[in-house]
């Protein structure tokens, strides 16, 4: 298991340095946001960049990129940061699983997100029908009628 993780880690640095080349106007700072936000970033990157960082920014972009895996996905899902969270919910690729967390989270707005989503299963989207804000209920009953209508 150790062996795949310095394996990965390995990748992501050579990944990172062959972007950095390709843009070496930008500082670390900036290339790192391009990194996360590119959807060609290889998910195993957008995993070792998500484990080893704790810069808020950075893990809303990992979370929001739909080629960051399940996995990583569900982890960010029960990030401290509510904006980390938000962006997960908003992934149009986020598995159930991965968004399971977020169905019951304390944030009415990471719920509304979620329900807001017209990716989120339908599964996902009856359980926020009966939220305990009213607003969030009623959004995934407004979704989940779309999602209807769509596929008539």
């Amino acid at each position: 298991m150790n062996e795949i993780r310095i394996a990965e880690a390995r990748e992501a640095i050579r990944y990172i340095r062959s972007v950095a080349a390709q843009h070496d106007e930008l500082n670390n700072d900036c290339l790192m946001k391009v990194i996360t936000s590119d959807s060609k970033t290889p998910p195993s990157v957008l995993r070792v960049i998500a484990s080893n960082t704790s810069n808020t920014e950075l893990l809303s972009r990992v979370a929001a990129n739909s080629n960051t895996s399940n996995e990583v996905l569900h982890k960010l899902a029960k990030h401290i940061c509510k904006d980390v969270r938000m962006a997960v919910a908003d992934n149009p690729n986020a598995s159930n699983l991965a968004v399971r967390p977020l169905t019951t989270d304390d944030s009415p707005t990471v719920r509304f997100t979620l329900a807001e989503n017209p990716y989120t299963d339908e599964i996902v989207l009856e359980k926020l029908m009966d939220d305990e804000n009213p607003f969030v209920a009623h959004r995934a009953e407004e979704t989940l009628d779309r999602l209807h209508s769509q596929a008539m």
